[in-house]
């Protein structure tokens, strides 16, 4: 594929507790007491929730930082439950400093795209579902290979109980 992105997907999974991400986020202390407030702890629980793969490609930390900066610019609302969290994947996409991991954009959609349901359809660059696939089910050698030059279709079916992503 064209943009490869395995050898940053290596650091990150790599058993360094995401020091890749770290130097991103070292402006935040972890034991911040802001990190203790009800709110903060709610949105924390459903985007980890919404963002299984992010949340793994993070790691903890990471995404507790990642998620105060998220509660920033959209703070959580108690009426909308489910909806929290949607524009977190064009929140990735707009910072700064991670704008070389433009693959974390796509994972995250697919993410929302598998957790909520409230879609059928959706269109990402071609490798985004594999490369999901491959974050989720941890396996030894990760792949996150995209092609943002080609487009896939990606679809929801329903089959029982589970729910299962096809590429088109």
């Amino acid at each position: 594929m064209v943009d490869s992105y395995n050898q940053i997907a290596h650091q990150i999974l790599s058993k360094k507790n995401h020091d890749l991400f770290h130097k991103h986020f070292n402006e935040f202390e972890v034991d911040n007491q802001k990190y203790l407030e009800k709110d903060f702890l709610i949105a924390l629980e459903l985007l980890k929730k919404s963002y299984p793969a992010t949340f793994k490609l993070f790691g903890e930390t990471n995404f507790k930082k990642l998620t105060y900066m998220f509660c920033k610019y959209y703070p959580y609302n108690h009426s909308d439950l489910k909806k929290y969290g949607k524009k977190l994947p064009d929140f990735l996409a707009a910072l700064p400093s991670l704008n070389e991991y433009v693959f974390l954009k796509w994972i995250a959609k697919v993410d929302w795209f598998w957790t909520q349901h409230d879609e059928v359809d959706m269109i990402a660059p071609l490798g985004t579902h594999i490369s999901w696939k491959s974050v989720m089910r941890n396996e030894k050698d990760i792949e996150i290979d995209i092609d943002e030059h080609h487009l896939e279709k990606l679809t929801l079916q329903k089959n029982g109980n589970e729910y299962l992503i096809k590429e088109i």
